[in-house]
């Protein structure tokens, strides 16, 4: 079960990494709607 979860984790992060915009990434913590 750890593994599964180590995995995702891994996914989660390498995916976030190659296909997450410039944009995306900068605007996460903005208030409202740009943070969603």
């Amino acid at each position: 079960m750890a593994e599964l979860f180590i995995l995702a984790l891994l996914g989660h992060l390498i995916g976030d990494y190659l296909f997450q915009t410039k944009y995306m990434a900068l605007n996460k913590s903005a208030k409202g709607w740009l943070g969603i």
